[in-house]
């Protein structure tokens, strides 16, 4: 059975909201639980700041100018606006001079909220500089740093070229996720294994997969490899012989609480009114997208090939999800 293309219920007078699952090597499909709500899931994810030198940096742009106010300011951070870097390499063991598309590849990072805060003549290049970068990291987690690899700086969000630098020091390397707050499964009806590690706990945890359904049954979206460690277990106050289920940890990535709303749109069904999107904030904006994408990629879209865009609500960056009238 094809996960996304269930649909999940339950005998119960409240509405079913999430299923945990599981899937094993010979492809069966392990049901954990099925679950009326969940407390813990929205949560402000803590930024991690980290330093990075551009070694040999050749900026340009907003970038150069940054370089050498810092360069006067000794020391005080200066302010750059997102920045976006790709790696580009050649792949160990292809041939250059068979298809290049194969070839070589790249690395996409974001530097979130940069500040330089210090900016010298390159020790590489003395026409160059080495400017140290706060920042919070998103990018590649388990790759070690390319050989003969060439570093380019762009405005955050796909914009224009901000220069070259020789490489980035502490980009790569072992960069550890951090803890994983604890979460709550409340009104939970527990499937046999989920009942037989209740009797008998283990000291180890199965990975399990959340699904959020909507009020049909069908999968809005999913979180991969949650640990399904139970601390404590109690009898639901939601009544039915339901659990409420106390996890040592949620998944590593979550919603933050401004799309709260998204969520419970999307719950009742794919949004009918045209624009519904358009006065959320950039977060909220992001998510109903996502949420888009997902119904399109399980083929659920409305029949109708043409598709009509009101694009008056792109109006900077953040903001470029235009309204689709026949998917809204």
């Amino acid at each position: 059975m094809v996960v996304e293309e269930a649909v999940w219920t339950w005998e119960r007078a409240l509405p079913l909201k999430y299923v945990l699952v599981s899937e094993e090597w010979d492809g069966e499909l392990i049901v954990w639980a099925r679950c009326a709500e969940v407390d813990g899931l929205f949560v402000e994810s803590a930024p991690r700041r980290e330093r990075l030198t551009l070694v040999g940096c050749a900026p340009t742009g907003r970038l150069l100018k940054a370089a050498e106010r810092a360069r006067h300011r000794c020391g005080e951070p200066v302010d750059l606006g997102a920045l976006g870097l790709i790696v580009d390499f050649p792949v160990p063991g292809a041939d250059p001079e068979g298809d290049p598309y194969y070839a070589y590849d790249d690395d996409h990072w974001e530097l979130l909220t940069p500040v330089v805060i210090g900016s010298t003549p390159s020790t590489v290049d003395t026409s160059l500089f080495d400017l140290v970068v706060e920042a919070e990291v998103d990018g590649p987690v388990w790759r070690g740093e390319p050989a003969d690899a060439e570093w380019r700086l762009f405005n955050g969000g796909g914009g224009g070229s901000l220069g070259e630098c020789r490489r980035v020091e502490g980009l790569y390397g072992d960069r550890p996720f951090p803890a994983s707050p604890p979460m709550r499964l409340i009104g939970c009806e527990p499937g046999e294994r989920l009942l037989r590690r209740l009797v008998r706990p283990r000291g180890d945890s199965d990975r399990v997969t959340l699904l959020a359904v909507d009020r049909t049954g069908r999968v809005m979206r999913h979180q991969e490899h949650m640990p399904l460690r139970v601390v404590a277990s109690r009898p639901s106050a939601l009544g039915g012989a339901l659990v409420d289920l106390w996890l040592a940890e949620g998944p590593a990535v979550r919603p933050v609480p401004t799309v709260r709303s998204v969520w419970d749109a999307w719950f009742e069904g794919p949004p009918t009114e045209p624009g519904a999107w358009a006065a959320l904030p950039s977060e909220g904006r992001a998510e109903w997208a996502a949420f888009a994408a997902a119904r399109q990629d399980a083929g659920r879209l409305l029949p109708d090939p043409v598709r009509r865009l009101d694009g008056r609500h792109v109006t900077d960056v953040p903001r470029p999800w235009p309204v689709c009238h026949s998917c809204r």
